[in-house]
Order: C-alpha cells, then structure tokens, then sequence
C-alpha cells in the first residue's frame, strides 16, 4: 500500500543526498506531496510536484505504478517525468511502463553552496563585460561550468515571448496544436 506522508521528517533521510529545490518544496511541505510505501518507516518514497516525480530508496513496483489521480485532481497520468535515484530505480520504471518510458537526460544546474561570493559578483557587475545569461555569469566567476543534454521545451520564462513559447509547448502536449 502507498500512503500520503503528512510528517515529512521520516523520510528526509531518504532524500538527504538530493539537492534539489523540487524535493526541499515537498519535504516543507510547501509544495507538492510526498508517497512512501509505510508511514512510519518507509523505506521507499517519491516526491511529486507538477510533472516531475523523485524515488528514492529501495526499489519499489508498487510506487513506480501508484496513479496520483485520486489524491492530486490535477494530476496528469499520461505524462510525468520520473526521476529515478539509481539505475535500479531506472530498470524498475522500464519494467512497469515498457515502451510507454522515454528516456530523456535533463538539464539542471550544478548546485554549490559556495557559488555565490558577494565581491566576485559585485567585480562582475561593475566589469562592463556583457553577461548574456547565467552560465556567462558563473563562467565569469572562474567557476567551471558543465553542459549537459535536455529538451529543448524545457524553457526559462523571463519574457512575455517566452510565456507565449510555454503556451504553445503545453497546447501541443495536450494535442491541441
């Protein structure tokens, strides 16, 4: 059985090792939910918020196919993007799903604790050197930056053109363009 976990705190451990802003929202329960396969001693759980689900822990079937749809109404069942923590994980979402699994690389950011040094970026700014974007700007600060694969839908809104951009991504998941 999955179970809604309502004390996240008993399984924060299983997400200790994930620095990702999209499992913290769920922990703090600010966003999102978290499922597990007990309450008080899980030892498998998912993160889910919006489109994208994180598991977590030991290798669970019954969570890879738990459908949200009850417990989320605006839930999607025909899509999601499943985030698997290893590669046992990955296996056990191929198994369940079969052909109907896409395997995708998505792109993230490098997360540092220590990226942000007030006086490097403070010299940036007042360089008069174009920063283009994010990645100009951390390369800028002598730190190392890393590319990876992605979807090209997978877009920074910053403008009212990107909203626009986001618009005709969604119309076309929901076959509408």
């Amino acid at each position: 059985m999955i179970y809604k976990i309502e004390h996240t705190q008993t399984v924060a451990g299983l997400f200790e090792h994930w620095q990702e802003t999209i499992i913290w929202s769920c922990l703090d329960r600010i966003m999102g939910s978290i499922y597990a396969d007990n309450i008080q001693n899980p030892k498998s759980a998912m993160a889910v918020l919006g489109d994208f689900c994180f598991f977590t822990g030991v290798p669970n079937p019954e969570l890879v196919a738990f459908k949200q749809k009850e417990a989320i109404p605006d839930f999607t069942p025909d899509f999601i993007i499943m985030i698997p923590q290893t590669p046992q994980w990955s296996d056990l979402i191929e198994k369940c799903y079969g052909s109907n699994a896409k395997k995708v690389t998505r792109y993230a950011m490098k997360k540092e604790p220590d990226i942000f040094d007030r006086a490097k970026l403070q010299a940036a700014a007042e360089s008069g050197e174009e920063v283009t974007d994010d990645c100009s700007a951390v390369a800028r600060l002598g730190k190392e930056v890393f590319l990876t694969e992605g979807s090209y839908e997978n877009i920074k809104i910053t403008t009212p053109e990107d909203l626009i951009l986001a618009e005709a991504i969604l119309q076309r998941r929901e076959g509408a363009l």
